[in-house]
């Protein structure tokens, strides 16, 4: 009895799916065995190279927040919490007429009135609106409408915030 012509078609869709398969179980096995040699390669000894860059480098005192930084001059532990964390170099900065203790008042007060600016974030959005202050949609809208209606109060607080900012001695 010869095969029909339904039997081949048969055969031959069963014979394309095992070589699919075969080949897909082939190129998963080749990438694991990739990785497997990536990962590996990364774990190989390297040969060292002494230079006298890095033994002047390593013989210097690190930072104890970030051991990979060489510890700031500056930053010798007299001001609260630190740690000599000062990635951008901002204590070496003489040029500007400031010093590391003002530096640290204002970033201090800087803290506050951000805590402060989450605080009114959140009281206007949960709806607080001023006493005499319209609502609606845009606040930048009745911002600019507050302005042309009463400048005075705006203003005087504008004057108020920036005399509050400066530093008399």
């Amino acid at each position: 009895m010869l095969p029909t012509n339904q039997s081949i078609n048969q055969s031959i869709s069963r014979l394309i799916n095992n070589i699919n398969n075969i080949y897909l179980f082939t190129y998963r096995f080749i990438a694991v065995l990739a990785s497997f040699l990536c990962s590996v390669a990364a774990f190989v000894p390297t040969r060292s190279v002494q230079s006298s860059h890095m033994t002047v480098s390593m013989a210097a005192e690190r930072s104890k927040s970030l051991p990979f930084l060489l510890k700031p001059a500056k930053l010798d532990g007299t001001l609260a919490g630190d740690e000599g964390f000062d990635p951008l170099g901002l204590s070496n900065i003489d040029d500007l007429g400031v010093d590391l203790y003002w530096l640290a008042e204002a970033e201090l007060k800087h803290a506050r009135v951000a805590m402060l600016a989450v605080v009114g974030l959140l009281a206007q959005e949960a709806g607080f609106v001023a006493p005499g202050f319209p609502t609606g949609k845009s606040q930048v809208d009745l911002f600019w409408t507050i302005i042309d209606e009463h400048p005075a109060p705006v203003f005087s607080a504008f004057l108020f915030l920036g005399v509050a900012e400066c530093k008399f001695d």
